[in-house]
């Protein structure tokens, strides 16, 4: 935002020699300032990074990966057989959210992508080539869909999500950082982390072994 509004006012004042309402609303230095605030992130985060890198161990994830196949292993044998069926059915439904959340992803995806390109570039830049004066009535018309458009955005990605997620809102808040510690002292927590433990050291063992 700083960027953006540095970029835009400093072009403001560089080529119309002061910043006034009519220079502001000159249309090169609002699209300067707007392209400024909408890359200049992708520099700052890789900058950022390279300043001081947080140096994430990534063999971590695939060890997490292994225990919880371990856990999941060491559960489906001996278990009676109305807990096998239990966990062939919550197995299937993991795999059917999977394939729900990746359906998703590809259409946020391109979505967000013509979006982008539709409002950033094809858009204004062909407005912006074919030098195209506003009349009145489009001017109307074109700051009445840009107020309902952000409005409406305004409310499905800033108030909607607390809205939808209210009662885990409430829930966290009211459990108060208590649930963690009940959950990690539970009988069965610690039995599954012994069963965990002791079937990872066995296979272990085992492949050390071969």
């Amino acid at each position: 935002m700083v960027t953006g509004i540095a970029v835009w006012l400093g072009l403001a004042k560089h080529w119309y020699g002061s910043v006034t309402v009519a220079s502001s609303g000159e249309t090169l230095p609002c699209l300067y300032g707007s392209v400024a605030s909408t890359f200049s992130p992708a520099l700052y985060s890789i900058v950022i990074t390279l300043i001081k890198p947080q140096r994430f161990d990534w063999a971590s994830v695939m060890e997490e990966k292994s225990k919880l196949a371990f856990e999941v292993q060491d559960t489906a044998i001996g278990t009676s057989p109305e807990d096998a069926a239990l966990d062939l059915e919550l197995h299937s439904a993991g795999v059917a959210e999977k394939a729900h959340f990746k359906r998703w992803l590809k259409i946020a995806s391109w979505w967000a992508a013509a979006t982008f390109f539709g409002h950033w570039v094809i858009w204004p830049l062909s407005m912006y080539a074919s030098k195209y004066m506003f009349g009145k009535g489009f001017f109307a018309a074109w700051l009445v869909v840009a107020i309902v458009w952000l409005w409406g955005t305004m409310l499905i990605a800033g108030f909607y999500p607390i809205v939808d997620g209210r009662k885990q809102i409430l829930a966290i808040f009211k459990s108060g950082g208590k649930l963690r510690k009940v959950e990690k002292d539970t009988p069965s927590s610690r039995d599954n982390e012994k069963k965990v433990s002791t079937v990872v050291s066995t296979s272990s063992g085992s492949s050390s072994s071969r």
